[in-house]
């Protein structure tokens, strides 16, 4: 196996934040940012279950953290992390070309303006 090769993406500003290889267990791989602290420390998994067969399909599941200091509770600082997760249930048919087609689709769907306000502003999508 080749090694895992550093991750470089935007979290809207105008630097790329690069996630660093952290771990491999078994089909798993978690890569995290460097940060200020340890408590503030974004992380991406990858759950590549693709050589797996459960039937007839293969499943990668991905998991974004992004951790913030919410300072809205009693005037003390708490760590938390919000959570993004993409679960891939992949048949075995789909052809390359179908699953980046499906992929393109996730990445469209987060960038199409009624789902940002949506989910940025807490708004409904209608």
């Amino acid at each position: 196996m080749s090694a895992i090769a550093p991750l470089s993406l935007s979290d809207g500003s105008q630097t790329a934040v690069t996630f660093n290889p952290a771990s491999k267990d078994g089909n798993s791989v978690t890569w995290t940012a460097s940060a200020a602290s340890v408590q503030l420390q974004p992380k991406v998994v990858a759950d590549g279950r693709g050589n797996l067969t459960s039937g007839n399909t293969r499943r990668y599941k991905l998991t974004v953290g992004c951790p913030f200091v919410d300072t809205n509770l009693n005037n003390e600082s708490v760590y938390k992390t919000g959570y993004a997760n993409v679960d891939m249930v992949l048949p075995r048919t789909m052809t390359t070309a179908d699953v980046t087609k499906l992929r393109n689709l996730c990445a469209s769907v987060l960038a199409n303006t009624i789902i940002v306000d949506a989910i940025d502003n807490a708004q409904n999508p209608y």
